[in-house]
């Protein structure tokens, strides 16, 4: 088996070693990323692959959208969970009454925030990280599929028990 690590080379971080994963170039990071397993993809001997092992967003306390706020000033991914929140709420004002802090579709979507994070934040904070991580996950075993349709995808190695907001993500 071959254990991989995913580099946001052109499509850069958001909370720690979490890419950038609604940037233009999320993708072809992930065709470069899958294409270390063309020298194996017909290897008999050859099990398959872990997408990653133990990242470092998952070893944090704070959801990965969550961290996103309070680490990245701006990037595609705040923009979408801006997009995410315009969805489930009104206007500003409804979001800003649900978290009950003064919260804006802009402030989300730049700056680093200030300040804790209201946990009334926190449910709609942890459904986006799911969409994340489903992402993030999805479009990995995508390309690893196309560049080895051979070998197993093992998923991640993840120390410990998953939380809840990161399974929806490992099933692809």
């Amino acid at each position: 088996v071959r254990p991989m690590e995913f580099e946001a080379r052109r499509c850069g971080l958001v909370y720690r070693d979490f890419p950038d994963i609604y940037h233009p170039d999320f993708e072809p990071d992930a065709a470069g990323y899958a294409a270390q397993l063309r020298s194996t993809a017909d290897d008999p001997a050859f099990l398959g692959y872990f997408l990653m092992n133990e990242p470092t967003w998952a070893f944090s306390s704070e959801l990965p959208a969550a961290g996103m706020l309070y680490k990245t000033e701006s990037c595609h991914t705040r923009a979408e969970l801006a997009r995410f929140l315009k969805e489930r709420y009104s206007d500003a004002a409804a979001l800003a009454a649900a978290w009950k802090t003064p919260a804006t579709f802009e402030r989300v979507a730049r700056g680093r925030w200030q300040g804790t994070l209201p946990k009334e934040a926190l449910d709609d904070l942890r459904a986006f990280s799911v969409k994340m991580v489903e992402r993030y996950f999805s479009t990995l075993s995508k390309a690893c599929r196309q560049a080895d349709p051979n070998h197993l995808n093992l998923g991640m190695r993840w120390a410990g028990v998953p939380p809840l907001w990161a399974v929806e993500g490992m099933k692809s």
